[in-house]
């Protein structure tokens, strides 16, 4: 058993709203707090501006005539904040004019911190880019003069340290929240100007690794809509177009977005590819993941993957939830994937696509998630993913999902789904680019746990030992500062 004995004046301590609780001073969180606060430290407060958006601001300025607007600022939100990674596929934007007037206090520059405090919480980064605006559920932590401390203290709120006093310091009503007083107060400890600068040199170039992967991929995007002779002007939506009723009876759909004629400029453009197209049934072996009921969940063991878990770029641990190593042993024979199954997302977010490119981790696979084993070797695995991604298959999912509040995508749907069979030299120098981005975004996820594990040994050890530590991890991965 684990326990705290605590004096009244230490709890007293930094403590305005009286926390008494035992989870506050749990004995690796007491021993952390400790560890830092022998070493020389600071207040967040000190070297940093601490605001969030206003209940009011939100209230009287983001109302639905704001916020649907062609022209505006994303507004971050926690959605968008993962760990030194800005997520913009789900934003809320809100309008220009509005912001520029109202809104000036809420207005984000390069190298704020931004930190989700509540819901999704404990999740930081440093933004890269100008023109956001401060939306809900996130802090601004902004350096009042050392910029070089933002990378650094990003790093350390996303290491396992960070994370542990963030944990420490949330209060719980209806979703776990860190008030900002609370962030305000975190002791963090001090290193050399130099260490600040040699985490802020991995974080940019983590970053600049990221935009490379974004790059080789939009370049591979390209070779697929060159070879097919397909622009994206051809995907737009028009104002108006005739169909026949036996049209409609045939599809079993009145629905005027279904009958848009930009549908049919995709599968004519696939089937008419001189060298001609299949449907998916004919590359995969399509395997359905599992539904698993809440009453299995444990609070640590083997990922039990959603499509909440699921991007095309790989797998997140957003809102993770685990499963016991029994569970596992039991289910691993049918819901395992393995080096080269495409994931597939058919409900919620239907059509992202994710190559398992090395053997995964132990995981299962949800009930809203396909496992794709090819089986036509005419097919290159990291080619497939990237047409499963693109505007061909995107528009086709567009067109065939159905649902309200939750779209579904239908097996039968999926197994129709029509796929370019591009020769394998063109799918080989589309694949070529897709390994280049493979790669950067590897070492992307590598410089920030070096990174984040450089920060904690120095806390752990000394700013020393981080250091050679760090040097000795980037020559093990072939990347020089």
């Amino acid at each position: 058993m684990q326990y705290s004995i605590v004096n009244l004046s230490e709890v007293q301590k930094n403590n305005e709203i009286f926390r008494y609780d035992a989870d506050y001073f749990h004995p690796q969180a007491l021993s952390i707090i400790n560890k830092i606060k022998e070493k020389k430290y600071f207040l967040v407060n000190d070297l940093f501006d601490v605001t969030k958006l206003a209940g009011f601001e939100y209230t009287k300025f983001f109302t639905p005539e704001n916020v649907q607007v062609s022209e505006g600022y994303i507004a971050l939100t926690s959605k968008n904040i993962q760990n030194e990674e800005l997520a913009l596929q789900d934003v809320l934007t809100i309008n220009k004019d509005i912001a520029d007037v109202y809104l000036r206090r809420s207005k984000l520059m390069i190298d704020d911190v931004i930190l989700s405090y509540t819901g999704e919480y404990r999740r930081a980064l440093t933004l890269q880019e100008q023109n956001y605006q401060l939306g809900p559920n996130v802090c601004l932590i902004r350096p009042k003069w050392n910029f070089n401390k933002s990378y650094y203290l990003s790093t350390f709120l996303n290491s396992r340290i960070g994370q542990l006093i963030l944990d420490r310091e949330k209060t719980l009503s209806a979703q776990p929240t860190v008030a900002m007083s609370r962030i305000r107060n975190i002791p963090i400890p001090e290193f050399s100007d130099f260490f600040d600068m040699e985490i802020k040199k991995l974080v940019k170039l983590k970053y600049s690794l990221q935009e490379k992967a974004t790059t080789c991929i939009h370049k591979a995007n390209m070779l697929l809509r060159q070879e097919l002779s397909f622009s994206i002007e051809q995907s737009q939506s028009s104002t108006f177009y005739i169909k026949n009723f036996s049209d409609t009876k045939n599809a079993n759909r009145i629905d005027a977005e279904y009958f848009q004629p930009k549908y049919d400029e995709i599968i004519n453009k696939i089937k008419s590819y001189s060298n001609g197209w299949d449907i998916l049934d004919d590359i995969v072996l399509i395997k359905k993941g599992i539904e698993i009921g809440a009453d299995a969940y444990i609070e640590d063991g083997i990922p039990f993957i959603r499509v909440s878990n699921l991007n095309k770029f790989g797998i997140t641990d957003n809102s993770q939830q685990y499963l016991s190593e029994k569970l596992y042993d039991d289910l691993k024979s049918k819901y395992q994937p393995k080096k080269d199954d495409i994931l597939l997302s058919k409900d919620g977010t239907p059509g992202i696509a994710y190559l398992l490119s090395e053997n995964p981790q132990k995981m299962i696979i949800s009930g809203g998630i396909l496992r794709l084993v090819i089986k036509n070797k005419e097919y290159l695995p990291e080619y497939l993913a990237l047409v499963l991604n693109s505007i061909f298959v995107q528009e086709q999912i567009e067109q065939k999902s159905s649902g309200a509040l939750i779209k579904h995508w239908l097996i039968d749907e999926i197994k129709n789904t029509v796929i370019p069979k591009l020769e394998m030299a063109k799918q080989q120098e589309i694949v070529d680019k897709i390994k280049e981005a493979t790669l950067a975004k590897k070492q992307s996820k590598q410089l920030l746990e070096i990174a984040k594990r450089g920060v904690e040994k120095a806390i752990e050890e000394s700013e020393d030992i981080a250091m050679e530590w760090m040097n000795e991890q980037l020559e093990t991965i072939g990347v020089s500062l």
